[in-house]
């Protein structure tokens, strides 16, 4: 092959060559020259509301029988440590201490109005915003107002019975304190019972609280009306007021988690403390624990049609 005048067989060579090849395209992502779209941070006020809610979870959220075996065993425990040593006073000792004042002593009304605002709103959402049903559910807040208002009655009335004032001439446990004597009777400890029943009911009612988000789930399921047997009105009322009430129900689990720990406290103190010998502050831990196994174990499962159990809904979203 001839060549060309003025050019060399090796820049021939050189010029034929094939040309480079060229980076490979970088990713679609990177081609614009934006950067990636990073997650949007989480605002402090959220962050700390997921904290607290976790943590109100592990106080009410807690299995019934534990809660039960907990109180009564620690009821105990905490007697036989106040009849073995001397305990040391301490400020909540004291009688007129501001957590017995304001709250203690008007225990069980503190605990209907936390219990009947969140009875109401979650029942609300979990029925259809059936109005009626709602009321139905509000029941069992009248059953166990009747115990607590039966067994203290008992108890005064047991005491009065079974008692005698160290002053034989007087003959009424009244009339004994008001002159300054001790009425030595099997007096059953009317703050161990309360503090207990107290306690138990919140728990039992805020079981409906545990698979909130599944309900949430299910009412945007689509085949939700097929699943469960629901008419399309059911499921938007439900849907509409969940996403309405929701902020609210925290809000009562909140204050609910916040009167469970004074609660539990204060029957810590009151079991440490000699207010009552061990039998009567046991006594009235059993006995709390039998109205709640009435009420939740045979009434409200037995007799649903009149007084629901909680929770109980067409979604049946508790598992």
């Amino acid at each position: 092959m001839a060549v060309p005048k003025g050019e060399s067989l090796s820049s021939q060579i050189q010029s034929r060559k094939p040309p480079k090849k060229l980076p490979t395209q970088r990713k679609a992502s990177n081609t614009s020259g934006k950067m990636p779209v990073l997650a949007q941070p989480i605002h402090v006020g959220h962050f700390l509301l997921m904290v607290v809610m976790k943590l109100c979870r592990k106080v009410l959220l807690m299995d019934i029988s534990v809660k039960i075996g907990i109180y009564v065993v620690g009821v105990f425990v905490a007697s036989v440590i106040a009849d073995l040593f001397v305990v040391p006073p301490m400020y909540f000792s004291r009688r007129d201490n501001l957590l017995n004042l304001f709250f203690v002593n008007f225990g069980w009304i503190w605990t209907v109005l936390m219990l009947s605002a969140f009875i109401s709103l979650t029942s609300y959402v979990y029925t259809g915003c059936n109005v009626n049903l709602v009321k139905k559910h509000l029941l069992r807040l009248a059953i166990a107002t009747f115990w607590w208002y039966v067994c203290t009655t008992a108890f005064d009335h047991m005491a009065q019975r079974t008692g005698i004032c160290t002053e034989i001439k007087l003959t009424t446990r009244h009339k004994c304190k008001e002159a300054g004597r001790v009425w030595l009777a099997f007096d059953v400890s009317g703050h161990v019972f309360l503090l207990t029943h107290n306690l138990l009911t919140i728990v039992e009612e805020c079981r409906v609280f545990k698979d909130w988000k599944r309900l949430r789930e299910l009412l945007q399921n689509p085949d939700v009306q097929q699943m469960r047997k629901v008419s399309s009105e059911e499921v938007n009322l439900s849907k509409d007021a969940n996403e309405k009430l929701t902020p609210y129900i925290k809000a009562a689990v909140i204050m609910l988690t916040f009167f469970t720990l004074v609660w539990e406290f204060m029957l810590l103190i009151t079991s440490v403390y000699r207010f009552h010998s061990l039998a009567e502050k046991v006594a009235a831990s059993m006995v709390s624990v039998i109205c709640w196994f009435i009420s939740y174990r045979i009434i409200y499962p037995n007799y649903s049609h009149t007084i629901p159990y909680p929770g109980q809904t067409p979604f049946r979203y508790m598992t």
